[in-house]
């Protein structure tokens, strides 16, 4: 207030004197954020946008974005340079309203579309589906398979419940809702089927209900888990300001036993690997010590950190460790002129880390790409592998290792090529290879989208083509 007054009797407008110094503060931190000074940033959508970084690893939104296209874009800020980054996407139901709420304050003709924009944001949080294919559907565009592990959905292996259990589990969800006459939300009907002694559920009589206590040995977040996937299977839908829970178009047909939705059983996910893209205490020491390296270089130089190097040439330094200068030029992002400004300082630098540490030194990349990811991922393909020889079928497969089916159909095509099978037949009938075959002679077998495409109206799977497109790449002639 002092300031304020003194700006005044200056003939200052206060007003715009503060808004100076606010913008001023913003370019600051900017800077030190490009700068590597400090490693977290928290931005407004528009201040966000405009932070141009090419090694920024995590994007985290605390809401729901307004459209799929705003969160396509506020996403891409994050591994610009081509390093694996991650985004995450905090939200809640209670987002929704929001943005309805705001947007309903001053109505107008496209208010409607807005508010059915931010529900597609909700649709795409909800879903149970590849995050990258509902992604590039909403563009309008298509993705063949889903992405493997690169999102959510693909890659935490949740392992399904049996169908028996999932079709029991449902009715009683979808049961407990009809019992409340579907006039309560979420949290209500989780209290009721878990048997809660709730004031609210007491009071109610809801402890008198034939669903009572039915899933009283399951955690509230599995129920919960449930009730999500029941909605994001169309089973259940929110309706009203109170979101509450009422049956969905998918409903009928499991009440009446005929259809089984699909439910999984949730489970802690495993630790993020290192922000190293390596597993072991001693890499990811190493890692950090280069950081440190290249930001004194950089502060000297007068430049941001990732003009001299990026993150992910610090990493195949990591990786490849060299401790003389020709080892240092073969360095992913490593030319002529950075060797010659940067390379003794930096081949120094792993020399005496890898000599106090005791750790090998090594010019050859291959002999360290293990992360605790690529090891699991590599035990699911040989455990898959084994069955596939054993002569399961690729559902059978799926359910024993508790993976994703397209992700059981990669393996299998990876099996087919290691083992250079040529003959489909034990897993595609001969009349389904002719067919498939007929457009591969005429597209070619290496894209499955393309061989889909050109069969038009037949109702083929996409595991089938690329099973018959892999044992068809294999009695190809090749090159010598």
């Amino acid at each position: 207030e002092e300031t304020t007054e003194a700006l005044q009797r200056a003939g200052i407008n206060a007003a715009a004197y503060h808004a100076g110094l606010s913008s001023l503060a913003r370019d600051r931190n900017q800077e030190k954020f490009i700068r590597d000074e400090v490693q977290v940033i928290v931005a407004t959508i528009a201040f966000g946008m405009g932070i141009d970084k090419p090694d920024v690893r995590f994007v985290i939104h605390a809401s729901l974005p307004k459209s799929v296209e705003n969160y396509q874009q506020e996403a891409g800020r994050a591994g610009r340079d081509g390093e694996p980054s991650e985004c995450t996407l905090l939200y809640s139901f209670a987002d929704f309203k929001t943005w309805e709420f705001i947007l309903g304050r001053e109505p107008g003709p496209t208010t409607p579309q807005q508010i059915d924009a931010v529900r597609k944001v909700l649709d795409f949080c909800s879903a149970l589906e590849c995050r990258h294919q509902l992604l590039v559907q909403h563009f309008g565009q298509e993705l063949d398979e889903p992405c493997g592990d690169a999102c959510d959905v693909c890659s935490v292996d949740r392992p399904s419940l049996p169908d028996d259990e999932a079709l029991l589990v449902g009715q009683m969800i979808l049961s407990n809702v009809v019992r409340l006459d579907q006039r309560f939300g979420l949290a209500h009907n989780v209290d009721v089927l878990r048997g809660s002694r709730a004031k609210r559920v007491l009071e109610l009589g809801h402890n008198d209900l034939s669903t009572y206590g039915l899933l009283k040995k399951e955690p509230a977040a599995t129920v919960k888990h449930w009730v999500n996937e029941l909605l994001a299977r169309k089973c259940l839908r929110r309706v009203g300001e109170y979101n509450v829970l009422k049956l969905g178009p998918e409903a009928a047909a499991v009440l009446r036993g005929e259809a089984s939705p699909t439910l999984t059983r949730p489970h802690d996910e495993p630790a993020a690997a290192s922000s190293s893209g390596l597993s072991d205490d001693a890499s990811q020491e190493l890692f950090e010590q280069l950081r440190d390296l290249r930001t004194e270089l950089a502060q000297q130089k007068g430049v941001p950190p990732y003009i001299v190097f990026g993150d992910s040439s610090l990493k195949d330094m990591v990786r490849k460790r060299p401790v003389t200068i020709d080892q240092f030029g073969r360095v992913k992002g490593v030319g002529s002129a950075k060797l010659a400004e940067y390379g003794s300082r930096f081949v120094r630098q792993i020399a005496d880390f890898c000599e106090r540490a005791g750790v090998a030194t090594t010019g050859d990349s291959r002999t360290a790409r293990s992360d605790s990811k690529a090891r699991g991922k590599a035990g699911a393909q040989a455990a898959a592998f084994e069955l596939f020889a054993a002569g399961r079928s690729p559902d059978e497969v799926a359910e024993q290792l508790g993976r994703a089916p397209s992700t059981v159909g990669g393996y299998l095509r990876e099996y087919i090529a290691v083992n250079q099978i040529d003959d489909p037949a034990p897993w595609v009938s001969s009349r389904l290879q002719e067919i498939i075959e007929t457009s591969i002679d005429a597209v070619g077998p290496e894209s499955i989208r393309k061989i889909r495409e050109h069969l038009d109206d037949e109702d083929i799977a996409y595991r089938d083509i690329g099973i018959v497109a892999a044992c068809y790449a294999n009695r190809l002639p090749t090159s010598s």
